[in-house]
């Protein structure tokens, strides 16, 4: 039925074999989450009892103190940081909407001030950057330097491997600092799995909070992600989100991503880590292996993946003169008679496959469209 409607609609489904990218869909629904999200639509429960209990749950299973169900990580920065107004200063948080809470303040590091962070300055607070140098104790020095100047309400940290571009002090030394001021750390790990053991990692590291994507490697909707960490902070944030009314009110989530979350992290909680990785391994060798002799290519392992995580994915590095047209090769990839979705690398004069969003067999559909364009074309 679904492919009838996207032919009506002039859309073609692709093959991903770029990574967990919200634009293209995120990652492959786990069927047990799709199937549980179609049942609980057919039903009418009480979502404040389904939010805390599916709380309960999900903190159990991931050996955090407690845990909520957020509209995703770019809300969740809003989110916490309005449930830290109202945590730190209740005044400023009754006085919202008419006045907005500009005396706080939020420090994240210049370097990992990603577009998501955007959400912070939309709860009314300021948002501080810290520009590091190159030396970790100056980075560190420069982080108290700026807590004891003004403290602020939290310190956020952005993890995302390669994305964020080196000059921030590690996210030990930052809750250390952060520990001596009485400064609570939130971390965004938006897409930090696997392994799974960082779902509890980064809270008995220290952080307040840590945020993980649903849709990504939990593969879970787009639309929905996990607030895991201390008690008081989680039971703030959810009584700002939806079905309340108030400041959280227009980040909505439903009965469907509150199921689709409890099913989500029960599957991946139970699923062999160690098995995915070594399929994962398998399917990089054999793509190098079978893209080897083509002369306009040199085909290689490339370890970790986008975000950091433990993956191993194929870098295709493009020779000669096509190495200045990794783009439009890419793009040419996604209107092809397959779709398929790759990540470029324009500095580097090529582009990546991920086995991480490849389905069982697409590895052979993606190799067949590479041997074909680069022989053929």
């Amino acid at each position: 039925m679904v492919k009838r409607i996207l032919e009506a609609l002039g859309v073609r489904p692709m093959i991903n074999a770029a990574a967990t990218q919200t634009p293209i869909g995120g990652s492959r629904m786990n069927p047990n989450v799709a199937k549980a999200m179609g049942e609980i639509s057919q039903y009418f429960v009480d979502l404040h009892a389904l939010h805390a209990a599916v709380g309960r749950e999900i903190a159990r299973m991931t050996h955090n103190e407690a845990a909520m169900v957020s509209g995703g990580v770019a809300s969740a920065f809003y989110l916490t940081t309005m449930a830290l107004v109202k945590q730190k200063d209740p005044a400023a948080f009754a006085a919202l909407p008419q006045s907005m809470p500009r005396k706080h303040s939020i420090l994240l590091y210049a370097t990992q001030c990603v577009e998501y962070t955007l959400g912070i300055e939309l709860a009314g607070v300021r948002l501080r950057r810290i520009q590091t140098p190159g030396i970790v104790d100056e980075q560190a020095e420069l982080l108290e330097r700026e807590i004891r100047q003004e403290k602020p309400l939290a310190v956020f940290y952005v993890l995302a491997g390669p994305w964020i571009k080196p000059g921030a002090p590690s996210l030990e030394r930052t809750i250390s600092v952060c520990r001596q001021y009485g400064v609570p750390v939130i971390v965004d790990a938006a897409a930090q799995l696997p392994p799974k053991s960082n779902l509890w990692k980064f809270t008995q590291m220290g952080a307040e909070l840590a945020l993980f994507s649903g849709g990504k490697d939990l593969c879970g909707p787009s639309n929905m992600g996990l607030v895991l960490g201390r008690q008081e902070l989680v039971d703030i944030c959810r009584s700002l989100i939806s079905p309340n009314e108030g400041v959280g009110r227009f980040f909505k989530v439903g009965k469907e991503e509150l199921i689709a979350a409890w099913v989500a992290v029960k599957d991946y909680m139970e699923a062999d880590e160690a098995q995915r990785l070594a399929w994962c391994e398998d399917e990089v060798n054999s793509m190098v292996s079978a893209l080897a002799d083509i002369p306009a290519l040199r085909v290689s392992r490339a370890y970790p993946n986008e975000a950091g995580q433990p993956v191993p994915r194929v870098f295709v590095s493009v020779l000669g003169a096509n190495a200045a047209r990794v783009e439009r090769i890419c793009g040419d990839f996604r209107r092809g008679e397959i779709p398929i979705a790759f990540l470029p690398d324009g500095e580097k004069g090529g582009f990546y496959i991920n086995p991480m969003t490849l389905a069982p067999g697409e590895s052979k559909t993606v190799i067949k469209a590479i041997r074909a364009y680069f022989e053929e074309g």
